[in-house]
């Protein structure tokens, strides 16, 4: 299984895992230090170099066809495994000269000047609302979700994130919110349906063409214009705007 199996004497310091190879055979690499226990089977023998170059991407595209699985363990086991002993995988010789090429390249590539920016987040997010309706929760969401339990659905941990940001906040009357780049503007909805009814929330995000939310579900609004059914109380209003310059009070 060289060259990976190389690396591995070195990656696992803390736990133990147990790699079966494309053949069956068993490679088991423990470290110093009590941790997870993972075994791991691949059955692609070009896993062994793909790995070894590059783990952070190819182990996910392995997970996602089949091609790397678990036994007697599971994905977050190894993300465990993996997270306590990733500052062993940077010291390895080998992988430390590449991340420095790779660091050297991403500065080329990932240049944002102010003429490309628009045109790449357009590139990034414009991808039409029935592509993030295959993967979003029913509001649109796509931070982070708060998962209190294992067996909370991803509707009921993004309702979880808005109660645990509206009470962080503290809002009252009078004050002003920003939401940049939540979502589909669910946390201004959220805040106008809540208590802080008198709360001003403007949501930001370029490039320009949007949609407005309206209550959990979807509906077309034309950018910048109020959405009537946002209205709040004692002369409140949630405004959401994907033009730039919304986030400046108004």
């Amino acid at each position: 299984m060289f060259p990976l199996s190389h690396m591995l004497k070195s990656f696992v310091r803390v736990g133990t895992l147990k790699v079966i190879d494309a053949n069956g055979g068993e490679h088991v690499f423990a470290g110093s230090a009590d941790g997870p226990s993972v075994t791991m089977r691949l059955s692609d023998r070009s896993l062994y170099t793909k790995l070894f170059f590059n783990p952070e991407l190819h182990a996910g595209e392995a997970y996602m066809d089949g091609r790397l699985t678990f036994e007697n363990s599971t994905l977050r086991d190894f993300l465990t495994l993996f997270s306590v002993n990733r500052v062993a995988l940077g010291s390895y010789p080998l992988q430390k000269v590449l991340r420095r090429i790779s660091r050297a390249r991403r500065a080329i590539q990932q240049a944002n000047p102010i003429g490309k920016a628009r045109e790449n987040v357009a590139h990034h997010y414009d991808l039409g609302n029935d592509f993030y309706a295959l993967f979003l929760d029913e509001g649109m969401q796509y931070s982070c979700a708060y998962f209190l339990d294992d067996t909370d659905s991803l509707e009921s941990a993004q309702l979880n994130k808005l109660r645990l940001i509206a009470s962080k906040l503290n809002l009252k009357p009078g004050l002003k919110v920003l939401d940049i780049g939540s979502g589909w503007g669910d946390l201004a909805l959220y805040l106008d349906r809540s208590r802080h009814r008198a709360v001003h929330a403007n949501r930001f995000r370029v490039p320009a063409p949007e949609h407005c939310a309206s209550g959990w579900g979807r509906q077309r609004h034309v950018p910048g214009e109020s959405c009537p059914q946002l209205r709040g109380g004692e002369g409140g209003r949630i405004r959401l705007s994907n033009q730039p310059g919304a986030g400046r009070p108004n």
